[in-house]
């Protein structure tokens, strides 16, 4: 069977463009495989458990309701500052 050089060329360019896909997919292996050890050697942290929240009296709840409408009202107030601002300066320019 007769191959013409340019035929032989073209395979051994194939097969040294596969011989380096394989070295770099060794090296990949070689990086993942390191970095799962070291995942696999770390210990957990401890984690404290959570609190349990004391249940809050009538009066204590009025007044974070009262805090919390404070705070969104501000919050709102601070957001219309901001889009006004922001509405002149782009009737300005």
């Amino acid at each position: 069977m007769f191959i013409s050089n340019l035929e032989k060329e073209n395979i051994h360019t194939g097969m040294l463009n596969l011989h380096s896909e394989v070295a770099k997919l060794k090296t990949d292996l070689l990086v993942l495989t390191a970095k799962i050890k070291v995942l696999e050697e770390r210990k957990p942290e401890a984690t404290k458990p959570a609190r349990k929240k004391k249940p809050m009296t009538a009066a204590q709840k009025a007044k974070q309701r009262q805090y919390q409408k404070a705070y969104n009202e501000r919050k709102k107030a601070q957001a219309m500052a901001t889009k006004l601002l922001t509405e002149e300066t782009n009737v300005s320019t």
